[in-house]
This record gives C-alpha cells, structure tokens and sequence, in this order.
C-alpha cells in the first residue's frame, strides 16, 4: 500500500507523487484510486485503480544512483548462464513480475554479458531475452533529472559497439487506457479511441469534445489540424445554443 506523499516511478511518467487516495463512482461500482502526480508535468493526474494488482505494481519506490550502485558492487563479478531457455524465460519472467530492484539489475547485467559473449560469436541475443533485457531497463531508473523525470543508470561495464549498415526507427503508440476507465460515459472503440460524432467531434458525454491522435489514432499532423478546426466549431456551436 502506498500513502500520500509516497514518491514513486510510475511507467513512462516517470517520478509521481501521491497526491491523494480517493474513491469514483463507475458504472455503479465504487473504485478506489491512487492519484498521482507526475514531476515533469504538474497540472497532469494519473488515476491508477487501488485493486488492479497489475497497475499498481508498476508504481515502485524510487532507488538513488548511490543505491544502484551499491546493489551492483555487492553483486558476484559473473553469473552463470541458464542454458534451458524454458526455465530461462519462466525465471525471467518471474523477475520482471516481482519487480525487486535488486534482482532486475542482476537480470540486466546477465543479459548485457551475455550479449557481448553472443556479438562475440557473431550472434545476437534470443528475441526473448531481448524482450526481457528491454523490461527490465526500463524499470530501472536513476535519479530525476531537472525536469523530474529520471534516467536510465548506465550498468557498468554493459556498454558494446554494434556495427550496422541501416538504423530504422520505429515509433508506435496506443491510447491511454485510464482516460476510459475514470471517465464515466465516455465510449471508446475497441482499440480505446474516444468516439465523436463525425459532424462536430463531440464525444458521448455532452459538451466534451475531442480530436486528434485520441480519435483518428496515429495519424498525421495535417489531420489533426482538421480534427481541431472542427471541433472548435462544434464547441463554438454547442456554446451558442
């Protein structure tokens, strides 16, 4: 259980405190939620559901560079390599679950040594461990930054050089699944867009209007300043009545 003031890390929000414990009224049914405010954006709130084990276990106490470090020199200097990639992933798996801090910076030293034996060998790690490498990195954060946000802590010596001949970026995102969850009435479609009506973007709540990414999903620039210019017309309407 976590209190007010309680500074955690939460995802892709980075440090939060807990502003308060308050308890919405959805479909009929109290939910208790934590309400978090992230450093990096004040006016922001994150409504994370008290009883869903699944977000609140992303909401972790914050460890120090000092920490960090600590944890990584009282580590052994290797670790032995498991080759049955079953019970590789199901140990893995367990250590992303549990979240310990301790144990996801010795999986990611694991992987990183790991990686430099395969890149070594001319091969690269198995997609899984890849996966698990990239969770738990981004579990891991390092002390806040002037904007609030914390960074990832470089793993001493975990640093390889990868030549390559083409670098892709690869960009995706998804619509925030709180934004239905804590919004009483408010329809979305399957993939969690909000649904306006396609005449003045006006959402199923009265008087709410969205646009944009929310509504379209990724899309372009152009199409967004479209969705914008017709829903400034929708509530210019909605106002005059």
């Amino acid at each position: 259980m976590f209190e007010v003031s309680d500074i955690v890390a939460y995802g892709v929000n980075g440090v939060c405190t807990v502003t308060e414990i308050t308890t919405k009224r959805i479909d009929k049914v109290n939910v208790e939620y934590y309400v978090l405010s992230p450093n990096a954006t004040k006016t922001a709130k994150v409504f994370v559901p008290v009883q869903n084990e699944k977000l609140v276990g992303k909401m972790r106490a914050v460890l120090t560079k000092d920490e960090i470090i600590d944890l990584l020199d009282n580590m052994p200097k290797e670790e032995e390599w498991i080759s049955n990639k079953n019970i590789r992933f199901e140990t893995f798996k367990n250590i992303i679950s549990e979240g310990k801090s301790s144990e996801l910076l010795r999986l990611i030293r694991t992987l990183k040594l790991h990686e430099k034996q395969q890149l070594k060998r001319g091969k690269r790690l198995h997609m899984a461990d890849e996966r698990f490498l990239k969770e738990a990195e981004k579990m891991v954060l390092g002390e806040p930054d002037a904007s609030g946000r914390r960074s990832p802590v470089a793993i001493p010596g975990s640093e390889f050089t990868l030549d390559v001949d083409t670098v892709v970026v690869a960009v995706g995102n998804a619509s925030n699944p709180l934004i239905p969850a804590t919004t009483e009435g408010l329809e979305v479609n399957k993939r969690g867009n909000i649904i306006v009506d396609p005449e003045t973007n006006m959402t199923s709540i009265p008087g709410v209007f969205a646009g944009g990414d929310i509504v379209l999903g990724a899309a372009t620039v152009i199409l967004a300043m479209g969705e914008g210019r017709r829903a400034a017309a929708g509530i210019n309407a909605y106002l005059a009545k």
